[in-house]
């Protein structure tokens, strides 16, 4: 009798699921889904949200903000930034490119440069692609304009770089830095400043610990045996980690409201704007000038500069979803929808300034304004294979057109 109910519970719940969502209840999505919560944890609360993402050791930087720290994150150069050394000297039978930006570009970096390196081969024929991906979760500018200055006053040298960026420079500051910080600081910079963390402080990051690692001890649980091949096991998998998750997530916002310690060296200079809109547009100044800039050195190097604009799911009319993703990509009371749908129109207006004033700028927030596909994979702004590699193929051929236009 229990083994017909249970089989007639399998059925049912098949039946429901895959008609809530309009497809066959797929169990390799969900193995997929525990994968990356078993990815990693975040033992210091300074994860992006959502908290599932693989976050490494972060260590303050005297230029960069901050960089990982390669003793711990072994996959790291020596400079706690990509995987090959970012100093790297052209040759005639290589192409360097350096990728800056936050983790919408460190996603791109770090899974897509087989495929934009066959996209650019036609471009420059015949000669190996050297990737330096200056890239890192909650990089905003100026970073990666410091980052570009930096490498090159090492002696490095590029001969493509490709800005890709634009999210975190409209949400991290608003949430994460005002209005105890300057909002051009690197994002919780009060948290990194801290060098004796008081008692709710280390509370709140213990509460983080705990509910990342409850997390990925009720993820194992699922992951073996035939439990992992059960209808009702996945569903009962999915609801308590989604309330695991919503935990730490809580936890985690709790973080930039702490108050900041050391003074100065935590605030840095106050910064105060009359409405949200002065504010949108201090931050919009900064991004576009920190791009200009990029693209003034790059022209002084002898380096073919390109900035993109990320897409995002939170501004309006961005792209068409069914329920399923947007059981995936949307969270009505996320955070950070407010700060894009308000900030994004701000930094399309200034990219169409830049591109007047000569940078290479293409605006990609419409990138997927047609595409009925599942592309997002998170509530925040990444998205998947699919979603990186319709990006990938804009930046190959925004590069593609600019190498042929200055070789004609």
């Amino acid at each position: 009798m229990i083994a017909v109910m249970y089989a007639v519970t399998e059925l049912l719940l098949f039946a429901a699921i895959s008609i809530k969502f309009g497809r066959l209840f797929d169990f390799t999505a969900f193995e997929a889904q525990r994968r990356e919560v078993n990815a990693g944890d975040d033992p210091f609360g300074m994860a992006d949200v959502p908290a599932r993402l693989r976050i490494r050791k972060e260590i303050v930087h005297p230029y960069l903000g901050y960089v990982y720290d390669p003793s711990v994150e072994r996959s790291s150069s020596s400079h706690g930034i990509s995987d090959v050394s970012p100093v790297q000297r052209r040759s005639a039978g290589t192409v360097i490119v350096g990728i800056f930006g936050g983790s919408f570009a460190d996603d791109i970096a770090y899974t897509m440069t087989e495929e934009l390196a066959d996209r650019l081969q036609a471009a420059f024929p015949g000669r190996e692609f050297v990737f330096v991906k200056a890239t890192i979760g909650g990089y905003k500018q100026p970073q990666q304009l410091m980052a570009l200055n930096y490498f090159t006053a090492l002696g490095g040298e590029f001969d493509v770089v490709i800005n890709l960026d634009g999210f975190n420079d409209v949400t991290l500051a608003p949430l994460e830095n005002v209005p105890n910080t300057n909002p051009f600081f690197p994002r919780q910079w009060h948290l990194r400043m801290r060098t004796v963390p008081d008692t709710e402080f280390l509370t709140t990051v213990g509460k983080i610990k705990f509910w990342d690692s409850l997390s990925q001890k009720w993820t194992g649980v699922f992951r073996t045996g035939p439990l992992r091949y059960s209808v009702t096991a996945n569903t009962i998998w999915r609801i308590g980690d989604q309330l695991l998750y919503n935990q730490a997530v809580a936890n985690r916002a709790l973080l930039p409201q702490m108050s900041a310690v050391n003074g100065y060296a935590a605030a840095g200079p106050p910064a105060s704007y009359a409405n949200d809109a002065e504010m949108y547009q201090a931050l919009g100044r900064l991004w576009a000038e920190s791009s200009f800039q990029m693209q003034a050195l790059a022209a002084a190097r002898g380096i073919r500069y390109f900035h993109f604009l990320q897409p995002n799911q939170y501004l309006d009319g961005s792209k068409p979803m069914d329920a399923e993703e947007r059981r995936i990509a949307i969270r009505e009371d996320h955070p950070y929808a407010d700060h894009v749908r308000k900030g994004y129109p701000v930094l399309r207006r200034l990219g169409r300034d830049l591109a007047s004033r000569g940078v290479n700028f293409v605006d990609l927030t419409t990138i997927y304004a047609t595409n009925r596909d599942v592309l997002y994979s998170d509530n925040c702004c990444h998205v998947n294979d699919a979603g990186r590699r319709i990006v990938v193929e804009a930046i190959a051929r925004t590069i593609r057109d600019g190498v042929r236009k200055t070789d004609s």
